[in-house]
C-alpha cells in the first residue's frame, strides 16, 4: 500500500475545492475605462483642448465601450442618433452642459426614427445634453439634464 504525505493530500483536496468555486466566481476588470468624445478627434478626460486622440463620434464610444465605462462628451455638435445599448454605462456632458443651462453639448440627429437617443439597457446614465430638433424646419432644443435607468428601457 502507498502511503502519501499528509501535506499532499491536503493540496489535493485545496485543489478541488479550489476547481468547483472558482468558476462560480465572476470575472471583473481591474479597473473601467473612461472614453472621450470631441468633434475635433482630440481631447482627454480632464481637458477638452488637449492633443490625446478621442472619439469624434458619440456612437463610436458606445460601441467600443464596455459594461460600466464612462463616456465623456466635449462640447460640439454631434450630427448622430444615439443607441446605449449595454449596462451600467455612464455617457455624460464634460461640463453637465443641460444641467447649467447652456446648450454648448448637442445631439442634433438628421432622423428621429425612432428617437435621437434609445437606451436599451440597465443601470445607464445619460446626463448634460441638448437634444436638437431640426427635422420639422423649426430648430428646437430639449434639455436632457439627467436621465437614469433603472431597468431596461426601449
Amino acid at each position: 500500500m502507498i502511503t502519501l504525505p499528509r501535506a499532499f493530500l491536503s493540496a489535493v483536496i485545496v485543489l478541488l475545492v479550489l476547481s468547483t468555486v472558482l468558476p462560480a466566481i465572476p470575472v471583473v476588470r481591474a479597473s473601467l475605462a473612461t472614453l472621450v468624445v470631441d468633434d475635433d478627434g482630440y481631447a482627454s478626460p480632464t481637458d477638452c483642448d488637449a492633443t490625446d486622440t478621442a472619439y469624434n463620434s458619440i456612437q463610436a464610444a458606445i460601441n467600443d465601450a464596455s459594461d460600466g465605462d464612462e463616456i465623456v462628451v466635449c462640447p460640439g455638435t454631434y450630427n448622430e442618433q444615439i443607441t446605449i445599448n449595454k449596462n451600467g454605462l455612464k455617457v455624460r456632458s464634460f461640463d453637465g452642459s443641460a444641467v447649467d443651462g447652456t446648450p454648448d453639448t448637442v445631439i442634433e440627429p438628421n432622423e428621429l426614427t425612432p428617437a435621437a437617443v434609445v437606451i436599451s439597457g440597465n443601470e445607464n446614465e445619460f446626463v448634460g445634453f441638448y437634444i436638437k430638433d431640426s427635422t420639422t424646419g423649426h430648430s428646437t432644443l430639449t434639455r436632457i439634464g439627467e436621465y437614469s435607468s433603472k431597468e431596461t428601457v426601449t
